[in-house]
């Protein structure tokens, strides 16, 4: 009996498209915990992933559920990014040595906000930065957080519009263009020749290149 849906121990869903991948197959350290289906998607080694997580040195943990969806260059600051507040200076006088590593133990026991957890079916946008302390600006800014989310709703859609403009335009150019060298203007030939190949994954998008095609093979 066939699967229905891809299977989650498949590093690549998308055989075409290597820029997705499931984040759980590469995952190697033992604090980043990782539910089925969630993936990352970036044209350059997504492979890579843990690369996001940053200052990943401390107890704490990244737990991340099942269907979330991750752009490319999210980031994770982790609590080893924190410094000492209850001594006389924030600065990390002991890791540079002559004679500061003395103060050593005065460094150690960082303040620590708890684990990062996201929930199932999350969708995090591009370049978006995620730490624990985010939640407690929310907490006490409520308004201005709303402000800024609509903001950056507003910023994806125009973003969106954006691409699927520059996608449609490429395709209108480059497909007369390699027709008369021959080639058949499809989607995997297309993206060879591309400047934005992802804009391909665009209904839009595809659309124009139907009708182009249609207008080419008159």
């Amino acid at each position: 009996m066939e699967q229905c849906g891809p299977n989650p121990k498949n590093p690549y869903p998308i055989a075409e498209h290597h820029r997705v991948c499931f984040i759980k197959n590469f995952v190697k350290s033992p604090n980043i915990i990782i539910g089925d289906y969630t993936y990352y998607d970036d044209p350059a080694n997504p492979e890579e992933f843990e690369k996001n997580v940053l200052y990943n040195y401390g107890d704490d943990s990244l737990i991340i559920g099942k269907f979330c969806a991750i752009a490319s260059h999210v980031k994770f600051i982790m609590n080893g990014a924190n410094h000492k507040l209850d001594g006389i200076s924030t600065y990390p006088f002991p890791i540079f040595g002559h004679a500061w590593e003395s103060a050593m133990s005065n460094l150690m026991n960082l303040p620590s906000k708890g684990d990062i957890i996201i929930d199932n079916d999350v969708w995090i946008g591009y370049d978006s930065l995620i730490g624990i302390g985010l939640a407690t600006f929310y907490h006490y800014c409520p308004t201005l957080c709303h402000a800024i989310s609509l903001r950056y709703k507003d910023y994806r859609k125009f973003r969106h519009l954006q691409a699927i403009e520059q996608g449609c335009r490429e395709v209108r150019q480059l497909a007369p263009v390699i027709h008369a060298q021959g080639i058949t203007p499809t989607v995997k030939n297309l993206r060879k020749f591309m400047l934005h190949p992802s804009s391909l994954w665009y209904t839009e998008v595809i659309e124009v290149l139907k009708q182009v095609r249609l207008y080419l093979e008159q």
